[in-house]
């Protein structure tokens, strides 16, 4: 069932003391008037003429096994089969670690989890790995004689930006004559490495670009950075991952914003409910959350949008109770590191936005959003679709794979590249011995 998109929440302030770990100098404390925003533009009424309804979602497995069941994440079948036109589902350590994942980057059995989770009304159509980041995208039958152009492509941002530790898979395709793109990525992880998440995107944005070979820019892309930047070359553009932006806050601020309203604050006269009280401590994390920051500085995501975020932060939960975040030495600070992101475009409306809390098999919660996506019904020119391509392949290290399914009565061809960026996919590399791989997880960890 389609879900109303949220009321606009009136905007509010309020005094909150946040103490940001400073590197290599004491922990300093600032008091700052916080102003709490309406929710993101984009939550707005259905495109005109044709749209799709695509659900995009993201989490992070933490290298354990699927649990037997995946709703209510993933919607039941018969909502999927009757509501939905697109699933796209990114991971990131699914199946297994980072570090065994780079010697065995299969997702076959995370495959086939979803395979069984929408049943035999939809076709992937796209897939790619790199090492522990995988995408995967899915299209209802009766879509398919729309769907050509499918192709894939990574990008490593791990160690010396060769290894696919961390970096992002990308699958773009056309519906009828409008182009899709989608792009699951994991960046640097740690509390200070703000501008190395930066520079991972910004490396992702670029290096996609000259394997997918999106359509030259042209109109209004002009004005976006389409010359460097793959995302704005593509009529639609998602981004959905593990970003690892965090909270600038240290952990009993945080815990403080997060915890149940106090007696004292109940009997308060500006005692406005639990809702509103909520609502209120969520914008003061906003507010100091990684990622708004950078991107209303202009320094990541130029040109992107985020709908409202009304769930609680998706990491880090503890290892023995996942029902609390971390407990460990570390007590890492709550932080909204897993987003779903769309470029600004009059033809996509956000529907609904939010986090999956039944679901706890890792330290992170899984996420998704709920878009419908104006497009054009005929291929550019009215003509036959353009072919699509089907490659297999298996990946090591900094190499990638794509999967792309063979459409109803296209032809298919295949081809392949290797290295730290590279599209479609790659022809199995030489193994390396087992002292080499070995001294390599070293260098990695």
């Amino acid at each position: 069932p389609r879900r109303p998109s949220a009321p606009p929440t009136p905007q509010r302030s309020m005094d909150v003391v946040i103490t940001t770990p400073a590197r290599a100098a004491p922990r300093t404390s600032s008091k700052a008037r916080l102003e709490f925003p309406s929710p993101a533009a984009g939550a707005s009424s259905a495109p005109r003429g044709p749209a799709l309804r695509l659900w995009v979602g993201t989490w992070n497995m933490h290298g354990k096994a699927a649990p037997a069941s995946l709703e209510p994440w993933l919607p039941a079948r018969s909502v999927c089969e009757s509501s939905y036109d697109l699933m796209v589902v990114g991971t990131q350590e699914a199946e297994r670690s980072i570090e065994k994942s780079m010697l065995n980057p299969s997702k076959a059995k995370w495959e086939a989890a979803l395979a069984a989770a929408l049943g035999d009304g939809f076709a992937l159509v796209g897939s790619h790995t790199l090492a522990a980041i995988h995408l995967a995208v899915y299209a209802r039958d009766a879509l398919l004689p729309l769907v050509s152009r499918v192709r894939s492509a990574h990008v490593a941002t791990g160690f010396a930006n060769t290894f696919g530790n961390k970096g992002g898979v990308a699958v773009a395709l056309s519906v009828g004559g409008t182009s899709l793109l989608f792009v699951n990525a994991h960046f640097a992880a740690h509390q200070h490495k703000v501008k190395e998440r930066n520079a991972d995107f910004a490396r992702i944005d670029a290096r996609l670009l000259p394997q997918l070979e999106p359509p030259p820019p042209a109109g209004s892309h002009d004005d976006d950075g389409a010359a460097s930047s793959c995302s704005a070359r593509f009529d639609r553009c998602f981004w959905l991952g593990d970003f690892n932006y965090r909270i600038n806050g240290n952990r009993a601020a945080v815990d403080a914003l997060l915890a149940p309203p106090s007696e004292r604050a109940r009997a308060s006269e500006d005692w406005g409910g639990a809702p509103a009280h909520d609502a209120a401590m969520r914008a003061a994390l906003l507010a100091n959350d990684q990622l708004r920051l950078e991107m209303a500085r202009g320094a990541v995501f130029g040109g992107f949008l985020e709908g409202a975020i009304d769930f609680r932060p998706t990491y880090k939960f503890d290892a023995r109770d996942k029902a609390v975040y971390d407990l460990s030495e570390k007590r890492r600070v709550p932080a909204y590191t897993d987003r779903v992101l769309w470029r600004r475009c009059d033809a996509v409306a956000l529907k609904a936005y939010a986090s999956c809390d039944e679901l706890r098999t890792s330290d992170h919660r899984p996420v998704h959003a709920e878009f419908d996506v104006g497009y054009d019904a005929a291929p550019d020119g009215g003509g036959v679709p353009p072919e699509v391509s089907m490659v297999r392949g298996s990946a090591r290290f900094g190499n990638g794979v794509g999967t792309h399914s063979p459409l109803p009565g296209r032809s298919t061809s295949s081809g392949g590249a290797s290295g730290g960026a590279s599209g479609g996919a790659s022809p199995a590399p030489s193994r390396a011995t087992p002292q080499a791989q070995q001294s390599a997880m070293c260098a990695i960890l």
